[in-house]
């Protein structure tokens, strides 16, 4: 004697396979976050920045916000930009950040803006924010996305250009146990 099996069944073992899918893409996947303060030039909208490793600290007392940057040794991040001034206090920019070793930066990220970029001008700086997109990776980030947010200054009377930077990179699994980034 045969056993059906039923279309309840059939549904559960389609769920449960859905369910095991699902693990599997997120159990090959690792996740890096980042948070790092770059300081550079920007010249006929170019700029390059850099960030040395950094130990960033925000702590929240009384209602007042607290926070302290310290530079450690050890690696840095060099982000370069291209950027392209629109219209209405927008810009679009594309650009990459690579992390290492004096010139031993072979692994890295390249961006553009998702959406609008913003600034606007206060006191001889230019206050700008942008979300980018990460479109590839190199090295230890290769096949990465994500996110970056962008936030900075820029000082028109020196060229300063400092901006601040979160960053939110999915990596293949086979990466994450690599502390080389």
């Amino acid at each position: 004697q045969k056993k059906r099996i039923g279309c309840e069944n059939m549904k559960r073992l389609f769920v449960a396979l859905c369910v095991i899918a699902a693990l599997v893409v997120v159990l090959e996947a690792a996740n890096v976050s980042f948070a790092l303060r770059f300081k550079g030039k920007c010249v006929n909208n170019f700029c390059t920045t850099k960030a040395q490793s950094q130990d960033i600290a925000t702590r929240i007392g009384n209602g007042i916000i607290n926070s302290t940057y310290s530079n450690l040794p050890g690696s840095v991040a060099i982000m370069t930009q291209t950027i392209t001034i629109q219209y209405n206090n927008t810009f679009s920019v594309e650009g990459n950040i690579s992390f290492g070793v004096h010139l031993n930066r072979t692994n890295g990220l390249s961006f553009k803006n998702m959406g609008t970029a913003y600034y606007s001008t206060h006191n001889n700086r230019q206050l700008v924010s942008a979300t980018l997109y990460v479109v590839s990776g190199t090295g230890y980030y290769s096949g990465a996305s994500g996110i970056i947010s962008l936030v900075g200054a820029f000082d028109d009377t020196n060229s300063v250009f400092e901006n601040s930077v979160w960053g939110e990179v999915e990596l293949p699994k086979s990466q994450e146990n690599d502390d080389e980034h």
